[in-house]
């Protein structure tokens, strides 16, 4: 490319809103005040990395300093958010920062949320960090920092089960055969008005209340999910429902420690299968939407009810805790205690004691696991991480729009909420829950109207037809490859796509093996094929994406023969 002296047009290719914005706009000079480099710039932590987020394009020290780093690997990307289009100009003597086709430049204006959500989707990846080259304030630096690694969380999730489905779907399709033995959980809607209710965390802060919630079994619910049955359990108190969602094994081991084996059990279909080999007692499918458009699609052929419990809580309620919390506010619960939920390294733990499970206190590399210092209850500095943060506002915007109901938190340590006054639980015990309640006979009642009706004969037909549009739609993908390879192979200088190509398109999108197990995952693989594949030609992107496409449908075909 060829630039004049004062190089702006270096920016003509590839920022050309940079460019304009240098050329016709009123770029004042740049008083630069160099504070100190933020980041863990040590081997171990940069190499965990696939992106790094950088406040500020300063100096163009940081980029030098990141280079050995960014060169390593070319599907690493290193980002500049800069606030000023001054800084853009001061560094135009230091071009290699805008011509590196690894480097992204972007002008982040004071909200800067649609720009990283752009980024986030763009450059999908959990493994990232954000530092500052030191020209913005610190306060704005931690701001940006915990918007970056709290969209990656949301985001990379997302996109990692749909781009995995098909592993999601060994946990789904089994439980969909247990629908007929369980119970429409959602049917508990209004059964439990104004009973006072306990959601229970498995943070440290739980083991010093079970004592106090001992002595509530009779007067609240107790709802606990995951680890916080085993921690309950294993002191001789059994929640009055458990809640289980993880999808992985360590669910399983979790609940294996756990003794109670009598406790109703609320599962979603994305539960890992082996739990059920841990309880005998009644099971209750609950319509959260947490399992895909797969498990919609089955619940809609099954006639479920078509809202979700928890589908107000937001896109960052990513916890049984919330969806526990949800689940009692629609059974009318009121108030409503939290307890163990402390969303926070406690004393250095990050469960109670009675869960065997590693703490996790060093450094993790994924966005969700960062670790932040934030106040707890009482004003002092502990740590915590991205997700618990998300859980935190979660729970307290909940609150916030739910005020027909009373929220009080117990929990003795962690991060509390927003809005949520705090009080121990000894303390209520004298002023609140009087009343002697049958919970064990109400919920017992509930539970025998509503169970499901038989459904293996829909289930096993709609798994069927499931299967069969699949292996249509692997056939549609195949001749889709043929003709890509046929136009690779003549050289073709046809437009793309072509008149055959739409058609296949057409035809895929009809199936319901698209519409509902693949519909996210063409433009996810877009994505991440032009963050590996930059210098591949249209046809041979085009090639690779519907080869991926093509086995990762194999693979939905396999589970689903492997169920049917």
């Amino acid at each position: 490319m060829v630039t004049t002296s004062n190089g702006n047009e270096i920016l003509l290719e590839r920022y050309p809103e940079l460019f304009f914005l240098l050329q016709y706009g009123d770029v004042p000079e740049l008083e630069m005040s160099l504070s100190k480099v933020v980041g863990d710039f040590s081997v171990a932590h940069l190499e965990a990395l696939s992106t790094i987020y950088v406040c500020g394009l300063g100096e163009g020290s940081v980029y030098t300093r990141l280079l050995p780093w960014l060169k390593a690997q070319k599907s690493r990307r290193l980002i500049f958010l800069e606030e000023k289009i001054e800084a853009v100009r001061a560094l135009l003597d230091f071009p290699e920062v805008f011509l590196d086709p690894q480097v992204v430049v972007r002008l982040a204006p004071q909200h800067v949320e649609a720009v990283i959500q752009e980024l986030v989707s763009s450059f999908p990846c959990d493994r990232v960090d954000v530092f500052s080259s030191g020209t913005c304030s610190l306060r704005r630096f931690r701001q940006i920092r915990l918007q970056i690694l709290r969209k990656t969380t949301l985001t990379h999730s997302l996109m990692n089960e749909s781009l995995h489905y098909h592993k999601l779907l060994l946990n789904i399709i089994p439980n969909m055969h247990r629908w007929e033995n369980s119970f429409l959980a959602n049917g508990l809607k209004n059964k439990l008005h104004n009973i006072p209710a306990f959601i229970c965390g498995a943070g440290p802060s739980l083991a010093e209340q079970i004592p106090h919630l001992a002595e509530l079994k009779d007067r609240a619910l107790l709802i606990a999910g995951g680890s916080a049955i085993t921690v309950l359990s294993s002191q001789g108190v059994i929640p009055h429902l458990g809640i289980a969602l993880d999808p992985n094994k360590e669910e399983f081991e979790r609940l294996k420690q756990a003794s109670s084996y009598e406790m109703p059990l609320l599962y979603a279909s994305r539960l890992q299968p082996d739990v059920f080999n841990t309880t005998n007692a009644e099971t209750g499918y609950i319509v959260s939407d947490t399992g895909g458009g797969f498990e919609k699609y089955m619940e809609e052929a099954s006639k479920f009810p078509p809202s979700a419990i928890g589908e107000n809580l937001g896109m960052e309620a990513l916890s049984v805790t919330t969806l526990s919390l949800a689940l009692a506010v629609e059974m009318g619960c009121n108030p409503i205690f939290f307890s163990g939920v402390d969303l926070a390294y406690t004393g250095g733990e990050r469960y109670a004691r009675g869960v065997a499970a590693p703490s996790h206190r060093g450094q993790p590399k994924k966005a969700s696991g960062q670790l932040l210092k934030r106040p707890n209850i009482q004003g002092k500095q502990v740590d915590t991480t991205v997700q618990w943060v998300m859980e935190r506002d979660c729970i307290s915007a909940f609150a916030k729009d739910t005020p027909h109901v009373r929220f009080i938190n117990t929990s003795s340590a962690g991060l509390g909420f927003r809005g949520i006054p705090n009080y121990s639980l000894k303390t209520l015990l004298e002023t609140e829950c009087q009343l002697p309640l049958d919970l064990h006979g109400l919920i017992h009642a509930q539970i025998q109207q509503l169970k499901l009706p038989p459904l293996q004969k829909v289930v096993t037909t709609q798994i069927d037809q499931m299967k069969e549009s699949l292996s249509r739609l692997k056939q549609l993908m195949s001749a889709y490859i043929c003709e890509i390879e046929k136009l690779q192979n003549t050289h073709s200088q046809e437009p793309l796509p072509t008149s055959q190509m739409l058609l296949l398109e057409l035809d895929m999108q009809e199936e319901s093996g698209f519409t509902h197990v693949n519909a996210n995952i063409g433009p996810l693989l877009d994505r991440f094929l032009s963050r590996s594949s930059a210098n591949e030609d249209k046809l041979e992107q085009s090639h690779t994406k519907f080869s991926r496409w093509k086995e990762l449908v194999s693979e939905q075909i396999a589970v689903f023969e492997a169920f049917s």
